[in-house]
């Protein structure tokens, strides 16, 4: 989660399976709720929300809002962008690849 509000960009996965090992040392029980889904041809928009514990403070999010748009191309996932702010996911949507 915090690679959206410090601007971090992963490619390839080398670097996902970086930032995922990073979410693990640094949340507990975090999972994602993705409640709606939008299709918008090559885009998907996902609203809903995250839940998770920080594991150094015990800080708890619960029910905090998120939105994905993740961008298709031939049937793969070629981008995908977090937000935790769901209008800037939906402008980012409308905006498709050209983001």
């Amino acid at each position: 989660m915090m690679a959206r509000l410090e601007g971090v960009v992963y490619r390839g996965r080398a670097d996902v399976e970086g930032w995922l090992a990073e979410l693990e040392r640094d949340w507990v029980d975090l999972r994602t709720d993705p409640r709606e889904f939008r299709d918008l041809g090559d885009t998907v928009l996902i609203l809903g929300s995250w839940h998770a514990r920080a594991r150094s403070s015990g800080l708890v999010l619960d029910s905090e809002p998120a939105a994905w748009v993740a961008h298709i191309r031939e049937g793969l996932v070629t981008r995908q962008e977090t937000f935790t702010d769901q209008a800037e996911a939906l402008e980012a949507a409308r905006r498709g690849g050209d983001a």
